[in-house]
């Protein structure tokens, strides 16, 4: 059995086509996981900061035209505030509030979808922050 010239080629074609794959999966350029979400160890954390003071609400999301506020609920501690903000996807900055407050802000953690909604104040005990790649 004789095979033309095209065959060979196609055959090579595939292939390579495999091998590329197989490179670009191994060095996690092309990859099967969600890369959307920033990874953890960028974040730059601030103990007794608020980034939403006087925007967020304590249970409903608020978009504003800079972006949006997201209300991700009660949360144990800043750690789960923070993989809330890395779950969600397009979070890049979160704050969560602890139980000292005695109101409807208690344990409740709060996301940005945009640095503009962002309106750092630093002198608010109790609360923990945190900012993507700053």
């Amino acid at each position: 059995m004789k095979f033309s010239n095209k065959l060979y080629i196609a055959l090579a074609i595939v292939v390579l086509v495999i091998i590329i794959a197989g490179i670009a999966l191994a060095s996690g350029w092309l990859s099967s996981d969600d890369t959307s979400s920033p990874p953890a160890e960028k974040w730059t954390e601030y103990a007794d900061t608020h980034l939403f003071m006087g925007t967020a609400k304590p249970t409903t999301d608020v978009t504003t035209d800079d972006g949006t506020i997201i209300a991700f609920g009660d949360k144990a501690n800043a750690h789960e505030c923070q993989a809330a903000c890395i779950a969600h996807g397009s979070c890049l900055a979160y704050t969560w509030h602890n139980d000292s407050f005695g109101n409807s802000f208690n344990n409740k953690c709060h996301g940005a979808t945009s640095m503009g909604v962002v309106k750092i104040h630093s002198a608010a005990p109790g609360r923990f922050s945190g900012i993507f790649g700053v």
